[in-house]
Formats: C-alpha cells, structure tokens, sequence
C-alpha cells in the first residue's frame, strides 16, 4: 500500500480533501443472493472469455545511431487500397523527421506528402497531464503492399520509447483475438499467452473463420528483463490441437511485479492479403502467499450469523487478502442448493498455529433458500484485493455439521441491507435499506427508515472525484451544491481498493455523503460501497453513487503502458472483469452512469485507432457499461477530457445540473 502525507483544507462550507495516505478501513462481510450465482454474476470468469480483440497494429520503435542521430525503420502491411491512419506518440514526436515509402516507391518525408495533399498530419495531446504529444497522419489514399516507415530525431541522447499505430482500410477484415491463459499469475507457474487471426464475420452463423497466421511472437517486459518468444502452433503451448490456427507461448515464469506482452502476428485475409495485428496484455505477477488449507470450522456468532472459518496456508508474512465462496446447501427434496455468496476482504487470523480467514453467514439466507446442513463452500476463491490474482481456488470444500444461528429456523422474510452488508458497526443506526437493491428488500418499514434517517441531525455532503491519474479538481464548483466534497489525490496510479479507502477517509468528517465520480472514481465509489462501510452507507437521496465515463469493462488504453502513471490491472480488460465478478447487483443497483462519444471529428486520433467505435476518447461505449446498474444514456459531443476535439464529459453544465439535484447527501 503506498503511504504519503495528508492534507484537509476547509473553505467556507467547501472542504477540499487531499488524502493521500491511505489507513485501513472496516471491511465488511458481504453477500448476495442465489440470483446473482445463478446469474454468473459474482463467478470469475473464465479467462478464455476475456480475449482482447484488435482490428489495428501497434509497433513499437527501435532506435538505431547513426552519424546523423537516431533513426527507427519497421515495414508496415497494408491490406487493401484506401484510407491508412497513423500514429505516433513519444516525448518530442512532434519535432521528429517522418519518412515514408508506398510499396514500389522512394522514400519521401511527410512534408511531401502533406504538400502535395495526400496526407494531413495532425498533433494533439493524449492526456492534459502527460507532457508526450501524439502525431497523426492520415493519408487518404494508401496503395496495398507494404509500406516503410522510417522516423529520425538528430537528439544528441537516446529518444524516448515510442509507438506507431496503425489502422488501415481492411482493418475489419482480420481481428487478432488474444487472452492470457490464467487468473494464477504466480511467479512460481507457467502464464501462457494464446492468439489467434480471424477473418471478421466469416463462417456459419456469423461466426468468425480463422485466418492462417504466417508468424507470431510476444514482446515480453517484466521486472526480469525485456524478451521476444515465438508463438506456437504445435499443441504443446496451450494452444489447443496442432494445427488449428492457435498460435500460445509460455511466458513464465515471471519475476514478480508488474509485466506487459505485446502479442503480435501477422497473416494472411480471406483475400491473400499480408496483415499485421498487434494485442496488448497487461498484469501483476504475484508471489505465491498462500493456499487453501482443504477444510474449515462453522461457529455461530449471534442470534442471526453464522462464522465459516477457511483455513490457510501461508507461504510468508501474513497479508489482507480477498476471499469469496458460495455457500450451497440440501433443500427439502435433499438436492443440493445455492443459498448464498460470501466475500471479505481481511487480514487472516493466527490461533494455536492454525491460520483462518472468516466468511460470515446470515441464518436468514438459510431460511429463504428452505435448506439446511450438511453445508459446503463451491467455488471458494482466495485473491489479492489489489491486483486480484488468484492465489488458489477450490471446487467444493465441505463444513462441518454443528449448530446454525437461530435465524436459520425462522421464517423466511424479504432481504435487508444487514443480509447484504453485514451489520452497521457498533452504537450506528442500521443502515439505510437500499431503495431497488432487490425486489423484495425495503417495502414499508425500509420507508420509514429512510424518512427518520433523514431527520437525524445528521452532517451530509455530497463528495466530487476525479479518476485515473488527474492533475486535479476536474468538476465546475459552480454547478454543484454545498455541502460538498471535493476529493483531491492528484497525478496518482491507485487500484480501487486504495483509492476506495481513500475515499472513505475523505469523507470521515461527514455522517453522510453521496458520490459523483468521473472515470476511475465511479470504480472506486463503487468498490468503497461494496466493500467497505463509510458515510456512503447513510446517504439519503435518488441517487447514491453517479458516474461519468468509468470503465467498468476496462478500456484497451489500460494495457499500453504509455501514460503518464503507467498501467492500472482495474481498467484493463481483463483486471476490470476480475474486479467486477466480485460486485453483487444489490450494489450495482446503487450506480447511475452515462457514457459518452464525440460528435464530428474523434476525440483523439491516436486513441481512436486502438479504440472500437464509439468512444470517448479513453472509454469504449461497450465497455462502459455496467450490467445491473442504471444506464442514463450515451451522450454524443462529449469526450472524456480536456484538450480532445470536443468538450470534456464532465464539464457538461446540465448534466451537473441534475446530478447535483438527484444526488444523495
């Protein structure tokens, strides 16, 4: 966890946070429904299920001395006539010479070309916090073949590490799918990487035929050192059959830390067209600190819970880990049932040598499912809460007959908020029943709650986050009401877990808060309400959480690892699936969120050529969705944020407008 200082400033009714230094919070015991399992809500998914697609090539330079600076040459295949797009981002990539070949023609400097007009060029920056600047070129007519890039610099040290992407005309006519073969990034154990090139929409039924790679490898970068691996197609790299167009690499053991793949292969379309295509993966590899021990012990806790103690096996210094299971147990026709998930983040306990991570148990869940013992845990899962490696997993571990809570014999009743939550810490109110979290939650009493919660003489606020690596405030203070929050974290790289707690802590001075987070910060709103209890467990209003261009399904610009706070495994696309197959729909239910898009012109021309239409410039529509929560809509003429070619999203006056109204506070 990183530490700095701490800093609150208060201004007449505004209080500014700057909470940096992250302290533990309550972490509390958390379940879901039956619904939710069935669902597949809160299952990890299968990594097989998280490949990253990609239509465009990315390539990274490698300069070469020579008596008259730097130069950097690649061959680039370009599978049809039409339109090609490139660009090119690095520190002073503005100032450096660009040279360019068609196929069966000289080398001419892009000067020519724009001169002559067959290309316009194009200079914008990727992020209003990262000083590199990214160069495009788009060239209206490029001639199929393969084409030469050469960029030069006269720098008198070695230029910055740079990239050319690349989309072409016939982008859509071969798709690289790619995925890494393992949730267990351990640095004791094999990590494979799998590829292969399809042809889009070919095949019966829509599906996607496979294209014949020619060649494929994986650029690999660790805290070990920076390799190429050739990729297989013979059955022995978890490639499937020998043969079928598969390509895999063993790429690990890795040193831990974090590490990045480049897969590329190039093939061949359905027309015989030489294409290249280039897939990103970016990951934390974990040392392996503990498996699960096979068996655990019940204890009743109360009147209404039972404790599941999950014993460990530690492999080093104890550490907070992330532990989630279902519970299933026999129904009246003895057939086993789902009754509930359980999940919690802690630090596991030490007694008589025995090391135990508990998961705690509702009776009520018992008595609405009509089951009762023997119980057992299925897909019972042990995880680091930052990076979310798994660290072991087990199908079935089975519980001990003994005693269940009193509540497990009552009658069936709706689901509360302590059912979900767990209870509000000592000498608190309960907490507010969550208005729709389930049908059959709230009802007349939940009512009465929220209106004698509302009359407590209460502080509330509203809180306003950026997200990922902000420079700071982005949110217009006149469009949002005091009391208010304004978180303040800037020019940092947080996993949602830290910047939940930091969260939390920003808003310790206040009884009560609602959130409204841009980016990241509807992530990690969502993680704190989640997770952890805090003042957002009070808020009273329509609309508790509310977000703005968040990646909930991650973004692809996650895994570059070219912005200026470097790689978040939460907002890649396959981190982001890994962290949300832990949010019930009872929190998901607490989010309001709007995605956005440009309207004429892309929001970033580099970003565009990585990122599926439409998008924001940062966020894919797609992946800005959040299943289970509220939708509000897709908004064109807004990107994600400044110096992009439209407005950023979060300096839309009226959509503050009614945030701010139907905020919770």
């Amino acid at each position: 966890m990183r530490h700095s200082a701490s800093v609150i400033v208060a201004v007449t009714g505004l209080v500014l946070v700057i909470a940096v230094e992250p302290r533990a919070q309550v972490a509390r015991h958390l379940a879901a429904p039956p619904s939710d399992i069935a669902a597949g809500r809160v299952v990890l998914p299968d990594p097989a299920a998280l490949e990253v697609r990609s239509t465009y090539a990315v390539l990274e330079l490698h300069w070469q001395r020579d008596a008259g600076g730097w130069e950097a040459a690649l061959e680039l295949p370009v599978e049809r006539d039409g339109p090609l797009s490139l660009g090119l981002v690095g520190l002073g990539a503005e100032s450096w010479t660009w040279a360019l070949a068609a196929p069966g023609d000289d080398v001419r400097i892009v000067e020519e070309w724009t001169a002559a007009g067959l290309a316009h060029r194009s200079v914008e920056s990727l992020d209003p916090d990262d000083p590199r600047l990214a160069v495009g070129l788009q060239i209206d007519r490029a001639e199929a073949g393969t084409w030469r890039v050469a960029v030069r610099t006269t720098e008198a040290g070695q230029p910055s590490q740079a990239w050319l992407a690349a989309r072409t005309a016939g982008a859509a006519e071969a798709v690289l799918a790619s995925r890494v073969g393992t949730h267990r990034l351990l640095s004791d154990r094999a990590i494979s990487v799998v590829a292969r090139l399809e042809a889009a929409g070919a095949g019966a039924a829509g599906a996607a035929a496979p294209v014949a790679p020619a060649a494929g490898q994986a650029v690999v970068e660790s805290a070990g050192g920076t390799w190429t691996q050739a990729l297989w197609d013979d059955g022995l790299h978890d490639d499937g059959a020998a043969g079928d167009g598969v390509l895999g690499a063993w790429i690990g053991p890795l040193v831990p830390g974090a590490a990045r793949v480049a897969v590329q292969v190039e093939g061949l379309t359905a027309a015989g067209a030489r294409c290249a295509r280039t897939v990103h993966h970016a990951f934390t590899v974990e040392e392996p600190a503990v498996v699960l021990a096979g068996w655990a012990t019940t204890a009743v806790l109360d009147e209404s819970r039972l404790a599941i103690e999950v014993a460990l096996q530690p492999l080093g210094a104890l550490r907070r880990l992330h532990l989630s299971a279902e519970v299933w147990g026999l129904d009246v026709q003895g057939a086993l049932a789902p009754v509930a998930w359980l999940s919690h983040i802690g630090l596991p306990a030490e007694t008589w040598g025995t090391t135990t991570l508990a998961l705690h148990l509702d009776g009520r869940w018992l008595a609405r499912a009509g089951t009762a013992g023997p119980l057992e845990l299925r897909r019972v899962r042990v995880q680091d809460p930052d990076s979310h490696v798994l660290y072991d997993e087990r199908a079935v571990l089975a519980l001990p007959a003994g005693a269940l809570p009193p509540s497990a014999a009552g009658p069936p009743g709706p689901i509360s908020s302590e059912m979900l939550m767990g209870p509000p810490p000592p000498g608190s109110p309960p907490v507010t029943v969550l208005p729709g979290a389930l049908d059959s939650s709230g009802g007349f009493l939940g009512g009465l709650l929220q209106a004698a919660l509302v009359h407590f003489p209460w502080t509330r606020a509203l809180m306003l986050s950026h997200g990922y690596c902000s420079g700071g405030n982005i949110w217009p203070a006149a469009d949002f009401t005091p009391p208010k929050i304004v978180f303040l974290d800037p020019n940092q790289n947080r996993t949602n877990d830290e910047f939940a707690q930091l969260l939390a802590q920003a808003g310790a001075g206040k009884d009560a808060f609602g959130l409204v987070g841009h980016s990241q910060g509807g992530l990690a709103a969502l993680h704190l309400l989640t997770y952890y209890q805090s003042g957002l467990d009070y808020a009273i209003g329509p609309r508790r959480i509310q977000s703005v261009a968040s990646p909930y399904q991650g973004t692809p610009l996650a895994s570059l690892g070219s912005f200026a706070c470097g790689v978040n495994d939460d907002m890649t696309t396959s981190g982001a699936p890994a962290w949300l197959s832990g949010i019930p729909t009872w929190a998901r239910k607490q989010v309001y969120y709007w995605t956005t898009q440009n309207s004429g012109s892309a929001c970033n021309f580099f970003t565009n050529l990585i990122l599926s239409s439409p998008n924001d410039g940062t966020i894919e529509m797609v992946k800005g969705q959040l299943p289970g929560a509220h939708s509000m809509g897709h908004v064109p003429g807004w990107c994600h944020t400044t110096g992009m070619s439209n407005p950023a999203s979060y300096t839309d006056h009226a959509r503050n407008a009614e945030m701010n109204a139907q905020a919770a506070r």
